[in-house]
Parts: C-alpha cells; structure tokens; sequence
C-alpha cells in the first residue's frame, strides 16, 4: 500500500520531459533545431521534438535583428519568458527531474503557445532587458496554468479567444 501511493505522488510531482520512474537506458526525446538569417534584418528558429509518443513542435518563430534603440520583435510559436526554467529547452537544464514548482504552476509540459514579444535592452552599464508579451491562454496542456488540466488542481477550462483579456499577457525585467 505505502509504496504505491508514494510511486504515484512522485509520478505527479516530477513530470515533464525527464521520467524519474524509469531506470537504465530512456530516450526522452530527440530535438531537431534549425536556425538561421532570413535576411540582414530576420532570423529564424524552428524546434521539433522527437518522443516515443510522437512528433511535436516545440517552438517556430522569426525575431527581428536590427531595429532601433536595443528593441527586438519576436513573433510565432514560442516559449514564454516566465521564470528561468521556462524559456529553456529540456535538453540545456542543469539538473535531471523537472522542478516540483514548474510541473505544479505550468503542468507537464512547458508553458508555450502563438503569440509575439518585444524586447528591449536596456542601455544601462550592466545586462538589462525588459520583456512585454502576449500570447494564447487557450492551448490545453501548454497553458495548463492558466486555461488547462491539472496545474494546481485547477479544472479545465474551455473557452474562445474574444478579446484582450482572454491572452496571456507577460512583462519580465
């Protein structure tokens, strides 16, 4: 009885592309990553994710290079700047399981949908960039904590996108 309900608190607490319950040789996943310039004034970046379960898209999204005043545009599929762990592909974390507080605030996977993002960096002596972002809230599982299963114990929620207030707004210094 006690091992069981332990087994299942921990496969609820640790999620995400790491799997703690497995031991000896996984593949969690496989990423294809392509980048490059578009033009002198565009880059682009696609992210598909490789998993036993099937093919997904991870992040698809053009950033523009050269405009004015340190600002930077970012427009498509991406990964929303939330935290630090968030706008990381699995792969670059320094640690094995996903952290407790990322699976119970953005559920199983990361938090990432349609959207755009200006960036500016600001012109202070030390490294400063001030983020403003509007992305859907209504993305199922990649929106978990906002309209989605599961994320703090919260019900799903299904609704249309009518107006302002149904996007996920985001400002990050």
């Amino acid at each position: 009885g006690g091992r069981r309900v332990i087994k299942k608190n921990i496969e609820h607490l640790q999620a995400g592309a790491h799997d703690p319950n497995n031991n000896g040789f996984t593949l969690q996943q496989a990423e294809l990553s392509l980048a490059g310039a578009v033009d002198p004034y565009l880059r682009g970046e696609v992210h598909v994710v490789a998993t036993p379960d099937g093919v997904e898209l991870e992040e698809a999204f053009a950033a523009t290079t050269a405009l004015p005043a340190g600002l930077q545009l970012e427009a498509g599929y991406f990964l929303t700047e939330f935290g630090i762990i968030n706008p990381r592909h699995a792969h670059a974390w320094d640690w094995i399981d996903q952290p407790f507080v990322l699976t119970r605030l953005m559920g199983d996977e990361a938090l990432r949908s349609p959207g755009a993002r200006l960036g500016w960096l600001t012109p202070l002596p030390w490294y400063s960039e001030l983020n403003v972002g509007v992305q859907n809230a209504d993305e199922g599982d990649l929106t978990a904590s906002f309209i989605g299963d599961g994320a703090l114990g919260r019900p799903s929620v299904d609704r249309d996108i009518n107006g302002p207030e149904d996007l996920l707004w985001l400002l990050r210094w």
